[in-house]
């Protein structure tokens, strides 16, 4: 026999084991049963008794024949304390059963559709990849004359032509942030990153600001988050390095799981 006491005892790990599952499982059904309505509960305290009250009256009937030539009334009478059994039965496990097939079913849903928005967004980040090489290649083309007449022009068409990718960035993540985002936290689910939901919708709203801006007017309008004051003539290779980095910042934390 082994002993339990000693610490390298399988029997007494496994016990161990047996005992946490069991406490685990009572405490699960002690939850369930608190959870569940008040008249559920007297239904199912009031029709077992009833149901064993008839078991005992049936038996007593079949050892003293009173169900002879009465099929009808012995049908009646089986049926009837099954329902007794059933109907608890079906409220407290049944049902629990049906609540945690349709959490399931709700969980399996919004992974559906987070995979989906996140999947949308990785594409829409993949096409700024060539804004980014042309990015690199202003910035390698006008290092000593950011403030050059000739450097606007170009960096404002590249806004232009690429506005509609930035925008389509944009709405992807609102999708994202106000459809999949809440939809899993109303599975019990959550949506993470390797950067904050909030530091993410944050450069990609720079991003768009910075598009805007220099599609309109970039001498005019320039967002505040990039701290350039409006009144003096555009850095305009340091807002192009700015820029760039937000783009490959969202490039490089695109990755989310839930």
């Amino acid at each position: 026999m082994c002993d339990l006491a000693h610490s390298h005892c399988p029997h007494r790990d496994s016990i161990w084991c047996h005992c946490e599952f069991g406490g685990v499982m009572l405490q699960h059904a002690r939850n369930a049963w608190n959870e569940t309505p008040q008249l559920t509960k007297t239904l199912c305290e009031i029709m077992p008794a009833v149901g064993c009250c008839l078991v005992a009256l049936g038996v007593t009937g079949d050892q003293r024949e009173w169900w002879d030539g009465r099929a009808f009334l012995t049908n009646l009478l089986t049926s009837f304390t099954g329902l007794m059994f059933a109907v608890p039965f079906a409220l407290l496990v049944l049902s629990r059963l049906g609540e945690a097939h349709s959490e399931l079913a709700d969980q399996r849903a919004a992974r559906r559709i987070a995979r989906d928005a996140i999947s949308r967004l990785t594409l829409a980040i993949d096409r700024t990849q060539i804004l980014r090489e042309e990015l690199d290649e202003f910035i390698g083309r006008f290092p000593h004359s950011s403030r050059d007449e000739d450097s606007f022009p170009r960096l404002r068409d590249m806004a232009v032509r690429h506005k509609q990718e930035i925008d389509d960035l944009y709405e992807k993540w609102i999708v994202v942030r106000d459809v999949a985002a809440l939809r899993l936290i109303e599975s019990g689910l959550s949506l993470q990153g390797t950067v904050s939901i909030g530091d993410f919708g944050k450069r990609i709203s720079d991003a768009q600001s910075a598009s805007d801006a220099l599609a309109l007017d970039a001498r005019r309008l320039i967002p505040d988050s990039y701290g350039i004051d409006p009144s003096v003539n555009l850095d305009r290779e340091n807002f192009a390095r700015r820029w760039q980095a937000d783009l490959k910042y969202l490039a490089f934390h695109s990755q989310f799981s839930y």
